[in-house]
């Protein structure tokens, strides 16, 4: 482990990716030919997606970027495989370089196209340092950021209030820090929803932001650069909770921007262009590296009421989902929310909040 974290330490000072004999990313590039004849029999590669299938198989991306160092036999058979091919050089492969641009590749698409995680903070390091290298192709997304959710309202209490359910917020065991977002912003969200509704935080800080932490031990997280695409995967995701599940989940779309997120958010568009993640190229990914619970600073959240009155429809129009679920919502047990009396809008208007809590009718619509 001594000698595998000096290899690290080594290449954050070198950063050597590529040179003019090493394209970036070599083995998996589809801007040119580089597999023949030879590599077909002596390895059993006609295309990077052949060889990526095999990596895979080989459990290549499960040992994640950091043991490829220690993989010698793994090295050198790819550096004889891209000596073998057509792969177009002005000069001698460099496998030094060969090696490194295989780990990024190994660690970005680990995650992107596998869904593994990164397994250490040195392997986020490593990526980011990549991403600053100057290499062309490589650089980090500028901009906004969205990643789509079906949340519980544990959810809700815990990343928007601190708390780490819905009793201990009625408990009011919170202290100053705690509090995430308002009150009344947490009850439009919940219940007065009449159109789509952007909830943003209500810290006394002028950076006005709640910090997203990412689930158990990640450090990679999958967000896009287009708000459409990620309110898909927060309603298909929905799909996926609330069939057989009475209501407890809602669907957000969170929302960051790069200018408090230094360094988080990798831009792929040279990579969808250029090598097989071109496959995933609709998703818009602009995925986040960070430390692990390093956080996300995230300046909104939206609900898109029009996409969830929608997508209730098709439950009940037997487009989607079980025959349980469908009878409970077409009974009201479950809905897209809104207070239906005017009276308890003004309660809501008026901040008098424990009063609004002890209306059952409107607070046994769950959803």
């Amino acid at each position: 482990m001594k000698l595998l974290l000096e290899n690290w330490r080594k290449f954050l000072i070198e950063r050597k990716l590529s040179d003019s004999g090493t394209p970036l990313l070599l083995p998996f590039r589809t801007d040119f030919k580089i597999y023949n004849d030879r590599t077909i029999r002596q390895y059993g590669v006609d295309s990077p997606i052949e060889l990526n299938v095999i990596l895979a198989n080989d459990g290549v991306y499960h040992k994640g970027a950091t043991k490829w160092y220690n993989n010698k036999v793994g090295q050198r058979s790819i550096y004889n495989m891209m000596l073998d091919s057509d792969a177009p050089r002005r000069a001698r492969l460099d496998e030094e370089a060969l090696k490194n641009s295989m780990a990024l590749w190994i660690a970005i698409y680990g995650y992107v196209g596998v869904d593994l995680q990164p397994q250490s903070n040195e392997e986020i390091d490593f990526v980011r340092e990549c991403f600053r290298s100057g290499v062309e192709g490589l650089s980090f997304y500028e901009g906004t950021a969205y990643r789509g959710m079906a949340v519980s309202e544990d959810w809700i209490y815990e990343q928007l209030f601190g708390q780490k359910d819905a009793y201990s917020y009625l408990k009011d065991e919170r202290g100053p820090a705690d509090i995430k977002m308002g009150v009344k912003d947490y009850l439009n969200f919940y219940r007065l929803m009449k159109g789509q509704k952007v909830i943003t935080p209500q810290t006394k800080s002028y950076q006005r932001y709640w910090e997203h932490k990412l689930k158990g031990e990640n450090r990679a997280e999958s967000w896009s650069r287009s708000e459409k695409v990620a309110l898909n995967f927060g309603m298909y995701n929905l799909g996926g909770t609330i069939d057989g599940d009475d209501g407890t989940y809602l669907s957000i779309v969170m929302v960051a921007d790069t200018k408090r997120n230094k360094d988080v958010f990798l831009n792929l568009d040279w990579m969808y262009k250029n090598t097989i993640l071109k496959s995933e190229k609709g998703n818009k990914e602009v995925p986040a590296f960070v430390h692990q619970n390093e956080g996300i600073k995230v300046k909104k959240a939206i609900i898109p009421y029009r996409q969830i009155r929608k997508f209730f429809k098709d439950f009940v129009k037997n487009k989607r989902g079980s025959d349980k679920t469908r009878q409970a919502i077409q009974t009201g047990r479950i809905r897209p929310i809104q207070l239906e009396d005017k009276q308890n809008q003004n309660l809501l208007k008026e901040q008098k909040y424990n009063k609004l809590l002890n209306i059952e009718q409107d607070w046994e619509i769950v959803f």
